[in-house]
């Protein structure tokens, strides 16, 4: 048997968790989750690929299936959600260097405070995605490790599309990090202009 656990961080934002385990004669799990993570969006259009070689019938990868697609929907999420904070982010560093921001100072402050919150939010859920991604990555390794045991052959029997998937997302989250963390410091220094105006 093998399984896998996932759950967002509940923090008002998209929510879903999700426990699956494969066994020798198929696949099981719960899946919990709030309106944007719909089963039928997520598995629309998805084929998953088990190779001629499991003769058993089962593969121990195909479990993985619903992991992936909630990993990769969360990254474009994530990427979406960072994109419209820099927005924010922008707009007060406009007012600001135009000198709007000293017709409304109380505005610019708690609109810049509400952005470190949304960054707070961000930040964990760009960390949660990152663990789901490893786990996943973990995951493949013992399997190969472990069918390459049962099987008696030196070779590595995962399903490779999907580890290509999720080290494909996993390079478009990691491409977040630079702006997640210079983020903190542009609303630092907002925050000490609209503070001197």
């Amino acid at each position: 048997m093998a399984g896998f656990f996932l759950q967002t961080p509940n923090d008002g934002g998209p929510f879903c968790s999700l426990a699956v385990a494969g066994f020798l004669n198929g696949t099981g799990g719960i899946f919990i989750a709030d309106n944007n993570f719909q089963l039928d969006s997520l598995l629309s259009n998805q084929e998953f690929y088990v190779p001629h070689f499991f003769h058993d019938g089962y593969s121990g990868m195909d479990f993985c299936l619903l992991p992936i697609l909630v990993f990769e929907w969360h990254v474009a999420y994530t990427a979406k959600q960072l994109t419209n904070l820099k927005k924010r982010v922008s707009k007060v560093e406009d007012a600001v260097g135009s000198q709007q921001g000293s017709a409304n100072p109380a505005y610019l402050s708690s609109e810049l405070n509400r952005c470190s919150s949304s960054l707070l939010v961000l930040d964990r859920r760009w960390h949660f995605e990152r663990n789901v991604a490893q786990n996943l990555l973990n995951y493949f390794e013992v399997f190969a490790l472990n069918r390459r045991h049962r099987v008696g052959e030196n070779r590595a029997y995962y399903v490779p599309s999907s580890q290509q998937r999720v080290k494909f997302h996993l390079e478009l989250s990691n491409a977040l990090e630079y702006d997640i963390g210079v983020l903190p410091r542009r609303i630092k220094l907002q925050q000490t202009a609209v503070s001197l105006a």
